[in-house]
């Protein structure tokens, strides 16, 4: 097994969708997701992942450390003294959302059992230097009890 592997996708991230439920007959209650790009993205990290745990020979730990970069596109509307020192996307999407999205994809994927597993967890959100492009990199490593201690 490798130390840690990562994974990168290209192109402007996407939150997960929210979710809201109602109630349905019998008692149970519907649950329908409000977003139409969370789909598509999810897979495209997912693909990613399948890709790069099958090239590395990447095995799920049982407790893992995750660390994503989200490059978020920078609006156009931004005044330029903030594109020139402003380097942090203090604007939506929410980066919980943004998290969530990803750990479902990196399950997907292979690269996690299930992402009740990560024990630890950093994500940033900025945007990109200037001529870079947006996209996310995401690192996972398995957690170690010294880690802690």
């Amino acid at each position: 097994m490798t130390p840690q592997l990562t994974v990168t996708v290209l192109g402007p991230p996407k939150p997960q969708g929210s979710m809201r439920a109602f109630p349905a007959k019998g008692g149970k209650g519907a649950v329908i997701v409000h977003s139409t790009t969370t789909a598509g993205y999810r897979n495209q990290v997912a693909d990613a992942t399948a890709l790069a745990v099958e090239e590395t020979g990447w095995t799920p730990p049982d407790a893992a450390t995750v660390t994503i970069n989200f490059d978020m596109p920078r609006p156009k509307s931004d005044p330029k003294w903030r594109r020139e020192r402003w380097p942090w996307a203090n604007r939506r999407p929410d980066l919980d959302k943004l998290v969530r999205l990803i750990l479902d994809g990196l399950v997907a994927g292979g690269a996690l059992d299930d992402d009740a597993h990560v024990v630890s967890l950093h994500a940033t959100k900025r945007y990109p230097l200037p001529g870079g492009t947006a996209g996310m990199s995401v690192t996972i490593h398995p957690h170690h009890e010294a880690d802690v201690r």
